[in-house]
C-alpha cells in the first residue's frame, strides 16, 4: 500500500500483522490488499462489506478509495464524509480496537494526517476551476484546510475587484457588509467614505465628514455630519472612539451623549478605583458632581427596615433615607429596586428614585444593566433609566461578558449592551455566559458557544454541563464524558455515571462501585468504593479528601485513595474543614480529619463554623468550642453565633435574644427575630416593628416603635 498509506507499513508486513489478528481478518485484509493493487472497485467491494463491523478501518480504506486520482471512484468529498467516519468511530472504539490498529500506523494522528491531505487536494481540484460556486463550496465545506484562508482572500480579492470595477460607494459598502475580516478592509473603507463624499457632497468617511464641519461649522447641514459621525463611534462602541469624540467636538450636541457612554464604561464595573479612573481619564466632565457622589454613597450602609407605612432605608446613626415602598431589594451598584402600587424603579442610597416607578418589574442592576419589564415584554435599561435593550423581548438574561440571552417567538440569541443582536443566528435555547462560554440547543441538540458565537462544543448532545471552566461533562444518550471547550473530547464517553470536577477528579461508576478519574480520563483511584445511590456528588473531592463506603460503613480517603479516617461510621459528613460529623447508630459527634475524635455524642450536631458548632440533646442546644469542650450549656431552644463576632443568638420559650460565648446575656429574649446585618448592627423584629441595634454599643438607634 505504499500509494495509499505511505504513513503506514509496507503491504506485506500488514498482511502478515493482519494474518495474526482477528480483527483485521476477512474483507478487511483483502479491502487494502485490493487497495495496494489498485484495485479500486474490489477495495471498495470489501470495505463496504464490513463497514459495520470493522467500522474504523472499513471507513479509512473508503477514504482512500475515494482520496486516489485516477480512480473511477475519485470523490474528495466522500474521501472527507469516510475520513469523518474513521475518526468518530475511532473515538468510541475499544482499547484493543485501537492497539490493534496502531500497530498498522492507523491511529488518531493518521487519520487527522490523511483529512490534512484532503483538505490540501481540494484546493487543489478547487483551483483547476475556481468559480464563485466553488469558492463558496470549498469554504463551507473545507474549513479546516490549511488553504483555506488562501481561498478566503481570493475570494474576497475578486469581490473587491468587482466592486472596484462598479466604483460606487454602494459596491464599497456591500463589500464591508460581506467581507468585514478581509485585507481590502481598509481600503475598501477608504473608498467607500470617499464615494459618498462625493455622491453626498460631504466626506463619505469620518474623516471626510470631520473636515466638512471643520470647514464649514456653521453649515446648516453640519448637525447631519455631526450625527454621522457620532453614528459611527457608537457603531465601533469603544470607551477610545467615545473618548475621541468629546475631545475633538467638546461643544457638540452629543457630546453630552458621549460622555455619559464614556462614564457607563467605567460604572460597568461599580469600584472606587473605575469610578476614579473616569475622572481622571478626561477633565472637564460634567458628571464630576455624580461620580464624585458615587464613591461617597459607595461606602454608606443602608439597612431595609419595616417602617410605619412600608419598607424603608436607614442609616446606620438612624437616619431614613427616601420614603416608603411595599418592598426595597438589597442594593447591587449602588441601586435598590424600589417597588409600589405594582410599580418598580430604583433609588439611590439617599433614596433618590433615580430611575423612575414605571416598570411592571425589575431586577437588580448588574454590568450597569438592569432588565425591566413593561407591558408583559423584556428589556434592559442602563443606571441612568435609558433604554439600552428594547422592550421586544419574551424573556431577557443577565448580562455577562458584554451579551444578554434573549428568547422572542419560542426562539433565542443574544443581544448586546447596545441592543444589538450578536451572531445573526437564533437557537431553539441560549444560556447566560459563564466565564465566557453559554450552552445553545439547535434541533434538539445542546453545544457551547463563546462570546464570538464560535462553537466550543459541537451541538450534537442531549446535556451540556455550565461548568463555568474549560472543561465540561457531556451526555449522548445514556453515556457522560468530557469535553474540552474549543478542542475535543478529553474523556470518552462511555461512563454512565460521571460526577461533577472537584480537586482535579470526578467521581464515577462502574459495575456499582465508585472509583474516580483525573480530567485527562486516566483512573486515579480504582472502582473500589460502595454506592448507596446514584448521586456522586456526595463523594466529590473537596480540599483533597473525600467521603467512601467501605462494607457499608464510611470513612475518608485522600486523592492517594488512602484512608486518612477509617471506614467505622455510619455517616460521615464533610465539607472541607478539618473537623468533620459522624454518625455512630443514632449518635453524633466530631472528629478531625487527623482521626482524633472530639469528646462528647450528642442526639445532632451542626458542622463547625468559624471554631464553634451547635450540639443537641432531647431538644436543648449548646455550643461546643473546636476542642471539644462546652462553651454553651445545652438548655436553650435555638442558638445562631453572629459570624466574626463574640455574640450568640439564642432562643428560649419562642423569643428570642443576644448573649456572650460566655452566656452573659446582653440582650433579654424578648423578639420575634434577630437578623444581623454585619458584625457591627443588627435588625430587631417584635410584632412586625423593627428596631436597628448596634451590636458593639449595645443601644437602639432607630425604632420604628419609638416613631
Amino acid at each position: 500500500m505504499s500509494f495509499t498509506l505511505k504513513h503506514t507499513y509496507h503491504l506485506s508486513l500488514l498482511v502478515v500483522l493482519m494474518s495474526n489478528s482477528m480483527l483485521f481478518a476477512g474483507g478487511l485484509e483483502k479491502g487494502f490488499q485490493a487497495l495496494d493493487n489498485k484495485d479500486f472497485y474490489g477495495a471498495k467491494k470489501q470495505f463496504e462489506k464490513v463497514l459495520f463491523k470493522e467500522p474504523i478501518g472499513a471507513n479509512y480504506g473508503l477514504a482512500l478509495v475515494h482520496y486516489e486520482k485516477q480512480n473511477p471512484f475519485y470523490d474528495i468529498d466522500s474521501s472527507l464524509r469516510y475520513c469523518a467516519r474513521a475518526d468518530s468511530a475511532y473515538q468510541i472504539g475499544l482499547q484493543r480496537e485501537r492497539d490493534n490498529l496502531r500497530e498498522l500506523g492507523i491511529d488518531g494522528n493518521s487519520i487527522k494526517n490523511l483529512r490534512k491531505r484532503i483538505g490540501l487536494r481540494a484546493y487543489d481540484d478547487l483551483m483547476e476551476n475556481p468559480s464563485d460556486e466553488r469558492i463558496d463550496y470549498f469554504l463551507n465545506k473545507y474549513r479546516f484546510s490549511e488553504k483555506y484562508q488562501e481561498v478566503v482572500k481570493m475570494r474576497d480579492l475578486r469581490a473587491f475587484t468587482e466592486a472596484q470595477e462598479a466604483d460606487t460607494y454602494e459596491s464599497y459598502r456591500q463589500f464591508i457588509i460581506d467581507y468585514p475580516g478581509s485585507v481590502q478592509r481598509a481600503l475598501a473603507d477608504s473608498l467607500y467614505a470617499l464615494k459618498f463624499f462625493e455622491v453626498k457632497t460631504a466626506d463619505g468617511s469620518v474623516d471626510g465628514y470631520k473636515q466638512f464641519v471643520s470647514e464649514f461649522p456653521a453649515n446648516p447641514y453640519s448637525d447631519i455630519a455631526y450625527d454621522t459621525i457620532y453614528s459611527w463611534v457608537r457603531d465601533q462602541g469603544t470607551l477610545q472612539a467615545y473618548k475621541d469624540y468629546i475631545l475633538e467636538f467638546p461643544d457638540n450636541k452629543n457630546t453630552i451623549k458621549a460622555w455619559k457612554v464614556v462614564n457607563l464604561f467605567f460604572l460597568r464595573g461599580y469600584s472606587e478605583r473605575s469610578i476614579k479612573n473616569s475622572l481622571e481619564s478626561l477633565t472637564q466632565n460634567p458628571f464630576k458632581e455624580y461620580l464624585e457622589k458615587e464613591i461617597v454613597l459607595m461606602e454608606r450602609k443602608r439597612f431595609v427596615m419595616n417602617g410605619f407605612d412600608g419598607m424603608i432605608l436607614v442609616g446606620l446613626d438612624g437616619t431614613v433615607y427616601g420614603r416608603p415602598y411595599e418592598s426595597i431589594s438589597p442594593f447591587s451598584e449602588g441601586l435598590a429596586i424600589v417597588s409600589k402600587d405594582g410599580k418598580s424603579g430604583f433609588v439611590n442610597k439617599l433614596g433618590e428614585e433615580v430611575i423612575p416607578l414605571t416598570y411592571d418589574d425589575a431586577f437588580q442592576m448588574t454590568g450597569g444593566l438592569a432588565v425591566v419589564e413593561k407591558g408583559g415584554k423584556f428589556g434592559a435599561i442602563n443606571r441612568f433609566g435609558e433604554m439600552a435593550v428594547p422592550f421586544i423581548y419574551d424573556e431577557l438574561g443577565n448580562a455577562n461578558h458584554g451579551l444578554m440571552a434573549f428568547e422572542r417567538d419560542s426562539l433565542s440569541g443574544y443581544v448586546d449592551w447596545d441592543g444589538k443582536e450578536q451572531f445573526s443566528r437564533l437557537f431553539e435555547f441560549a444560556s447566560d455566559f459563564n466565564e465566557g462560554y453559554a450552552t445553545v440547543r439547535v434541533e434538539g441538540l445542546y453545544g457551547a458557544i463563546d462570546t464570538t458565537g464560535s462553537y466550543t462544543i459541537p451541538a450534537l448532545y442531549d446535556w451540556i454541563e455550565a461548568s463555568g471552566s474549560k472543561l465540561s461533562r457531556v451526555r449522548k444518550g445514556e453515556l457522560y464524558g468530557v469535553y474540552e471547550h474549543g478542542y475535543q473530547m478529553r474523556i470518552p464517553l462511555k461512563y454512565r455515571k460521571l460526577g461533577e470536577k472537584s480537586s482535579g477528579l470526578y467521581a464515577f461508576q462502574s459495575d456499582l462501585k465508585l472509583g474516580y478519574l483525573d480530567e485527562y480520563g486516566d483512573t486515579v483511584i480504582i472502582p473500589r468504593f460502595e454506592l448507596e445511590s446514584n448521586l456522586l456528588d456526595r463523594h466529590a473531592f473537596i480540599n483533597g479528601h473525600a467521603v467512601v463506603i467501605e462494607n457499608g460503613k464510611e470513612g475518608l480517603v485522600d486523592i492517594s485513595g488512602n484512608y486518612v479516617i477509617e471506614p467505622v461510621y455510619d455517616e460521615l459528613k464533610f465539607s472541607g474543614e478539618n473537623i468533620l460529623v459522624f454518625r455512630l447508630k443514632n449518635r453524633w459527634g466530631h472528629i478531625k480529619i487527623d482521626g482524633n475524635v472530639l469528646p462528647g455524642l450528642y442526639d445532632s450536631v451542626s458542622e463547625f463554623e468559624q471554631g464553634l458548632a451547635i450540639v443537641e440533646e432531647e431538644g436543648r442546644k449548646g455550643i461546643v468550642t473546636s476542642l471539644g469542650k462546652l462553651l454553651v450549656p445545652i438548655k436553650y431552644d435555638n442558638l445562631r453565633p453572629i459570624p466574626d463576632t463574640e455574640l450568640i443568638v439564642f432562643e428560649s420559650e419562642g423569643y428570642k435574644g443576644i448573649m456572650s460565648r460566655e452566656a452573659e446575656v446582653i440582650l433579654e429574649a424578648e423578639y420575634d427575630e434577630i437578623t444581623p446585618f454585619n458584625i457591627r448592627f443588627a435588625k430587631l423584629t417584635l410584632e412586625g416593628k423593627d428596631q436597628l441595634y448596634d451590636l458593639m454599643d449595645a443601644e437602639v438607634r432607630w425604632s420604628s416603635v419609638a416613631n
